[in-house]
């Protein structure tokens, strides 16, 4: 079995908490995981997923503010980066493009 990152570990439990409905635990894991991602910088693409999965889950909890004013802080990261609002792609696998 592979090992977690700390940041693999909320992300997982997070998403865990969403799909089971418990929208208090998903909001507790990520929220910690985008403290921790704010570490890697805003450059690591884990910043802005974990503020749209806190933002997904706020907007479940009908906290519609929070969610918004998150998810515009991620479009304004995403833009600064790639000068979009589309987030940085790594690199194309040419093997899976098959005819």
């Amino acid at each position: 079995m592979t090992e977690l990152t700390i940041y693999g570990k909320y992300a997982k439990e997070g998403d865990a908490a969403i799909k089971s409905g418990n929208y208090r635990e998903a909001e507790a894991c990520w929220h910690t995981a985008m403290k921790i991602a704010e570490y890697f910088g805003e450059h690591d693409p884990r910043l802005t997923e974990s503020m749209e999965k806190l933002a997904s889950v706020y907007s479940q909890m009908e906290r519609v503010r929070e969610a918004e004013s998150l998810l515009a802080t991620a479009g304004k990261i995403k833009t600064r980066i790639t000068g979009t609002n589309i987030p940085p792609q790594g690199p194309m696998n040419h093997s899976s493009l098959k005819a």
